[in-house]
């Protein structure tokens, strides 16, 4: 069973790198620098950059988590709802991982770039499959499944 804090650690992270990886690849590829010269697009880029790379730890060891206490479980008991959201996000996890190391580590320019394009696809994938897994909850079929909560813990009887 999922916690309330390890989902608001999972959301929380996934936000911070997701937003910071947009802001990171509009600064870099959508704004030209004022000085012909700068690496740097925007003054602001080295310190999104920077928060960038604290984020993405915390999603790792977030998605770890969830994985232990929430995928796994879910798996083996069959339940249905989020499955094909909650595979995708697995599925794209690794690659955007792996491509987020190979932009940091490659040297060759059109392998960069590969990792560049690779990353972006799969964090905005990553994003989206997200955004549908979190909205799942929600679903008719879900509400159906969920069972009724007491709205008070007090006994009534001996």
């Amino acid at each position: 069973m999922i916690r309330r804090f390890e989902l608001w650690f999972l959301s929380l992270a996934t936000l911070a790198a997701g937003l910071t990886g947009l802001l990171l690849f509009y600064m870099k590829e959508w704004l030209e620098p004022v000085d012909p010269f700068s690496a740097v697009n925007h003054p602001w880029q080295p310190l999104v950059l920077k928060a960038h790379l604290v984020a993405v730890p915390l999603l790792v060891f977030a998605v770890g988590l969830i994985f232990s206490s929430h995928a796994a479980e879910r798996y083996r008991s069959g339940h249905r709802t989020g499955r094909w959201s909650g595979t995708g996000l697995m599925i794209l996890f690794a690659p955007l991982v792996l491509s987020g190391v190979g932009v940091q580590i490659l040297t060759d320019e059109a392998w960069q770039r590969g990792a560049v394009w690779l990353h972006l696809a799969t964090g905005a994938g990553y994003l989206l499959f997200f955004v549908v897994h979190r909205l799942c909850r929600w679903s008719p079929a879900a509400r159906l499944r969920r069972p009724l909560v007491r709205l008070s813990s007090r006994r009534t009887g001996p």
